[in-house]
């Protein structure tokens, strides 16, 4: 399984105790062959994915969009 994300993070310059990130697109798509479909040939991972969401060449069955497609993270440091 691969996940992808957008992650865009906030915080004020030079100040990271505080820091914001907030996750978008968030997808997983399936890349084992443990159904017998051969998704990766001889490479340990697939060629065939890139980086353009919504990732409209892979299979519908072997990718998850999160409906909601956000993430929120709030750190903190001391």
């Amino acid at each position: 399984m691969r996940t992808f994300y957008n992650r865009t993070a906030f915080q004020l310059p030079g100040d990271a105790r505080v820091r914001i990130s907030l996750d978008t697109e968030l997808t997983m798509v399936r890349e084992d062959n443990w159904d017998g479909q051969d998704r990766a040939s001889e490479n340990w991972r697939r060629t065939d994915i890139g980086i353009d969401w919504p990732f409209d060449q892979v299979q519908p069955d072997d990718k998850e969009l999160f409906k909601y497609e956000t993430s929120l993270l709030v750190s903190v440091q001391n």
